[in-house]
């Protein structure tokens, strides 16, 4: 039965489309059909036209437009006549209710892909805010590392955030205390201190990016711009500017390195001012 009402729809089509066809061809432009006379009569005829026989330029105006309005209208009937015959039959097979089901499930489908974007979109969100998270905060703290024999290294300072790949203490102050050498004797151990605004920790290397004091208790200190501090070798490197200062005076340079074991000191593009007076009292003593 479909069968047959869409072979009678595409008759029904094929009819009005030659229907329409034929009309816009008797719609012709009747300037053309002149000239197709004109070239069938004797050339007698042709040669010698009648002087009032050339039309006018309104009246070609008024041809044309006719013409073209003709046309318009025919072209607009043969999409009226497309979208009643071919469209409008196929959409309502589209949404009869026999494809309900299968809106359904498309629908749903869709559905589950969008939703499955929102919370990957969600996730994403999350896990970076979570990376960001610190695990652990500390405020006011005062932590000992220590050893067998005695306290190696005191960390102090007013907050502190574990991530976990590294840590951030604030206004911090790192104690080394360095035990002497000679076991015999019954020297103090050797202390320094190393003081810096916001130190990064990340496994035993300490960076001090917004600059460090390194002090020690015989009244020699140092600034750096920037430095780090190798704890299990305790070198100190500094990058950058630096400023020391003692007893026998200052000098300034750059890229400072200190080795807490050895006591000894490094630096490049060093200027020295030394206090002669102190350095002669320090000697005598």
């Amino acid at each position: 039965m479909s069968n047959k009402k869409s072979q009678k729809s595409t008759q029904n089509l094929e009819s009005s489309l030659a229907s329409e066809s034929s009309r816009a061809n008797s719609a012709q432009n009747p300037a053309q059909k002149s000239n197709a006379a004109q070239n069938l009569a004797p050339e007698s005829t042709r040669a010698n036209p009648a002087p009032n026989s050339k039309p006018s330029l309104t009246q070609n105006l008024t041809q044309n437009s006719l013409a073209q309005t003709i046309t318009r209208h025919a072209l607009w009937r043969r999409a009226r006549i497309l979208l009643r015959f071919y469209v409008l039959p196929n959409t309502r097979t589209i949404f009869a209710p026999s494809y309900i089901v299968h809106w359904f499930f498309g629908l749903l489908l869709a559905g589950i892909f969008l939703l499955m974007k929102i919370f990957a979109i969600d996730t994403e969100a999350i896990l970076s805010k979570r990376a960001q998270m610190p695990l652990m905060e500390l405020y006011d703290f005062d932590i000992y590392n220590a050893t067998d024999s005695l306290i190696s290294s005191r960390v102090q300072g007013q907050k502190a955030l574990r991530f976990a790949e590294y840590e951030i203490s604030y206004e911090t102050i790192l104690s080394i205390i360095q035990e002497s050498k000679d076991t015999k004797s019954k020297a103090k151990p050797l202390v320094e201190y190393i003081y810096g605004e916001e130190i990064r920790r990340v496994n035993d290397m300490y960076f001090f990016d917004k600059g460090g004091v390194y002090a020690k208790e015989s009244g020699e200190s140092f600034w750096s711009k920037r430095a780090r501090y190798d704890m299990p070798n305790g070198v100190f490197y500094g990058n950058g500017d630096f400023l020391a200062t003692s007893i026998e005076g200052s000098s300034e340079g750059q890229n400072l390195t200190y080795n807490q074991r050895l006591q000894t000191m490094k630096a490049e593009a060093v200027k020295a001012r030394i206090d002669l007076q102190n350095t002669n009292t320090k000697g005598e003593q």
